[in-house]
């Protein structure tokens, strides 16, 4: 199980697993910023255990645009 602790191992090895995916998927060429961190538990209540750790954030560039479509038009 991996806990809700934000330092420490377990913040190293998921912070870890962002940057792999990041990478893997080609976003966020010139690097990236995690802006809020949050945990929700799975569960409510005296024996509640785990849950899962929110990560939202934003590349520090924004995607440039894509690229422009030329339509020819038919010649009758």
């Amino acid at each position: 199980m991996i806990t809700a602790n934000d330092d420490g191992v377990a913040e190293r090895l998921r912070r870890d697993w962002i940057a792999d995916a990041v990478q893997a998927h080609g976003m966020c060429g010139d690097g990236y910023v995690i802006d809020k961190r949050h945990f929700v538990p799975a569960a409510v209540g005296p024996f509640a255990n785990g849950g899962n750790i929110l990560y939202v954030g934003r590349c520090l560039l924004p995607p440039p645009p894509p690229p422009a479509v030329v339509v020819r038009g038919e010649r009758g």
